[in-house]
């Protein structure tokens, strides 16, 4: 075993999802993001809202399903459903970037 080891290694991708009911719906965006250009969380940690996207998604359930669940609840509004399309659009530009530095 040498001491500088030049192989290049897969990176751990780290995902921390904070609270509240609107960054809920962006976090479904960011996981979507990550998800179209194939970069997938290999550890998960959050808190309230965080914590319960975070569960769905280590249970196997893709941002479409989860989506699906908050719009059959009654507790989120409209404006949230917007906010995620346009949450969307822009991390889209921001994981490509990422990507291309991984790659």
């Amino acid at each position: 075993m040498s001491l500088f080891s030049f192989n290049k290694k897969k990176p751990v991708i780290g995902l921390t999802l904070s609270g509240g009911g609107m960054r809920g719906i962006a976090h479904i965006a960011v996981l979507k993001a990550l998800e179209e250009f194939n970069l997938k969380p290999d550890i998960i940690s959050g808190t309230s809202a965080g914590s319960i996207v975070g569960a769905f998604y280590s249970f196997g359930k893709t941002p479409d399903e989860m989506m699906d669940i908050v719009k059959s609840t009654t507790f989120f509004f409209q404006v949230l459903f917007k906010t995620f399309q346009k949450w969307h659009f822009q991390l889209k530009f921001y994981f490509k970037t990422i990507y291309r530095s991984l790659s």
